[in-house]
C-alpha cells in the first residue's frame, strides 16, 4: 500500500511547517485514558511570516489526542519515511497500519479515527486516535 501523507491545518495555528516548528518537551501516555498528551512550543515565526515581538518567538502548547490505540515514536535521523513529509502535523491515508487494525474487527476502532504523524524538531511520532484531538494555546 502506498503511503500519502497530507498535511494538517489546525484551527489554532494553522498548517504547521518546518523541521523547527515544533519543540517538544515531553509527551505522556495514559494507557487507563487513552489519550496522549504533547507539551513543547511552537517556533511562532515559522507560523505567520512574521518577525515575532520580543519573547515571543517559542509559544507553549499542550496537544492532547483521545481513543489512542497505538503510539510510535522514532527519533528523526531513524525515521525511513521522512521524505513523506511536507508538513508537522498532518495524516497518513491510506494508512496500512489502520487498514490492519480494521479487518481485526475491535470494537475499540471507530471510523474516526485516522492515523497522525507529529514532526518535531527531534522525534517523529506516529499516533492512531480520534479525530478529536485538542490543541492549546496556554
Amino acid at each position: 500500500m502506498h503511503r500519502t501523507y497530507h498535511a494538517l491545518d489546525t484551527k489554532e495555528v494553522g498548517v504547521i511547517r518546518g523541521r523547527d516548528a515544533i519543540y517538544m518537551d515531553e509527551y505522556i501516555y495514559s494507557s487507563h485514558s487513552r489519550k496522549l498528551t504533547l507539551k513543547g512550543e511552537f517556533n511562532y515565526s515559522l507560523f505567520n511570516g512574521q518577525e515575532p515581538e520580543e519573547g515571543e518567538e517559542l509559544i507553549p502548547f499542550v496537544w492532547t489526542f483521545h481513543n489512542v490505540l497505538h503510539v510510535e515514536s522514532t527519533e528523526l535521523d531513524f525515521y525511513n519515511q521522512e521524505r513523506l513529509i511536507e508538513a508537522s502535523f498532518g495524516l497518513i491515508q491510506p494508512s496500512a497500519r489502520l487498514e490492519a487494525m480494521r479487518q481485526e474487527s475491535n470494537a475499540k476502532l471507530s471510523e474516526e479515527h485516522r492515523h497522525f504523524v507529529i514532526a518535531t524538531y527531534d522525534e517523529i511520532i506516529e499516533v492512531i486516535a480520534s479525530m478529536d484531538y485538542t490543541l492549546l494555546i496556554p
